[in-house]
């Protein structure tokens, strides 16, 4: 008889080295396994601190249904994103988590968010601004 698998979630988009426009869409993606039922979504900002402190983790949304797999987030409507300093902006990771247990996964690594409506915060020139879908190519 096989068993059910364990439950388990896994962020594939972003998972690190990303650049978001923080006044545009981006599809958010993970998969789900086993019996996880709703999710959590979070962002953090930073590179020297501990993960496992629920404190750091500032809402995106709440109790998603998990095997939608995918969310449609624009960080500007998060709370804190646009108090954010340009330094601060180049360290985000997110989370999801089972809103029932300890299960999670987060961003492999940091990715960025600049601002285009403001001055002197474009991208850089050449670098591309990814709104959509999976990141193609060597990932």
């Amino acid at each position: 008889m096989l068993e059910n698998p364990a439950d388990e979630l896994v962020v594939v988009y972003p998972n690190g080295g990303e650049t978001f426009n923080m006044n545009s869409d981006y599809v958010l993606r993970w998969k789900t396994y086993g019996n996880v039922s709703k999710v959590n979504l979070d962002y953090a900002v930073g590179s020297h601190v501990i993960w496992s402190d629920d404190a750091i983790w500032n809402p995106i949304a709440s109790e998603i249904i998990a095997n939608v797999d995918s969310f449609l987030w624009t960080p500007i409507t998060s709370t804190g994103i646009s108090d954010l300093s340009l330094n601060q902006r180049d360290s985000l990771r997110i989370r999801v988590s089972d809103v029932n247990s300890s299960v999670n996964d987060r961003s492999g690594w940091y990715f960025k968010l600049v601002d285009t409506s403001r001055n002197g915060n474009r991208p850089t020139p050449g670098l591309a601004v990814h709104n959509t879908g999976l990141k193609r190519g060597g990932r």
